[in-house]
């Protein structure tokens, strides 16, 4: 599991460290951040480790296995696909070796579509049948061929409101990642942010996880922190999580395919 934590060093520190391992490491991208606004986040297997600032990020990337082909997403959502448009910032950033192939939506009139269009990607709906939850077995099935076809290497959750069952789980094997605002295990389910307030917790933030057939149960990947304050609103407390999401996905997306 990997966790963003407060940063004890300097960026002239953390400067120093990657001067240090010139031979091993690729400087991707950075830039000058203030001490208040730094973290490190370090991945278990040194393979990847990140500095993250306030909506920036520097990532310095192992390379000593060669250079990785480009990625290909896929990414499911059901609402504005504000965490999509993070993982096309991402890659027309440079953080991010990956090109989104199709989104997909249950939700005809779901922003995500016109985000992915904008961009150039085909967006399409899927028929869910009119059920207002269910993700039909037969409709998965259909979408995992569909995702094949097209060679998808990773699918992400943004926003995607249904149950992934067995047909896209065998499909995709620990290749299905999801974004959840909480800090799993706690607060599975819908509107996390409420429950998070309403039980006093002194911490929310965000998690991205591997899917599973479960409720937001799958293996922890990484987290982001959020302190609760004094006179946090639902609203208020959402929006500060949803900035930690926009830069802890595109992180995560890159751990999670340095795995593959």
């Amino acid at each position: 599991m990997v966790r963003i934590h407060p940063c004890p060093f300097s960026h002239a520190e953390v400067a120093q460290l990657v001067e240090q391992h010139l031979d091993m490491v690729e400087v991707v991208g950075s830039s000058p951040i203030p001490r208040t606004q730094f973290f490190v986040l370090a991945e278990r297997s040194k393979d990847i480790f990140f500095a993250v600032a306030h909506n920036k990020l520097a990532i310095c990337r192992q390379v000593r296995y060669g250079a990785r082909a480009m990625i290909r997403l896929a990414v499911l959502g059901s609402g504005s696909g504000s965490n999509c448009q993070s993982i096309f910032n991402a890659i027309q950033e440079g953080r991010l070796n990956a090109e989104v192939v199709i989104v997909l939506s249950d939700n005809p009139d779901a922003y995500i579509l016109e985000r992915a269009r904008l961009q150039g990607v085909p967006a399409e709906v899927m028929d869910c049948g009119g059920y207002k939850n269910k993700f039909p077995l037969e409709v998965q099935a259909a979408v995992a061929e569909k995702l094949k076809s097209l060679n998808v290497d990773m699918v992400c959750l943004a926003g995607f409101m249904r149950l992934v069952k067995e047909p896209l789980l065998q499909a995709f094997p620990n290749r299905i990642l999801n974004i959840h605002p909480a800090l799993l295990p706690a607060f599975p389910g819908v509107e996390a942010w409420k429950q998070a307030l309403e039980a006093g917790a002194k911490q929310a933030g965000c998690t991205v996880h591997y899917v599973d057939a479960g409720m937001d149960t799958g293996e922890i990947l990484m987290q982001a922190y959020v302190p609760v304050l004094p006179d946090d609103t639902a609203e208020t407390l959402h929006a500060r999580i949803q900035v930690q999401e926009h830069i802890l996905y595109p992180a995560a997306i890159l751990s999670a395919l340095a795995r593959l």
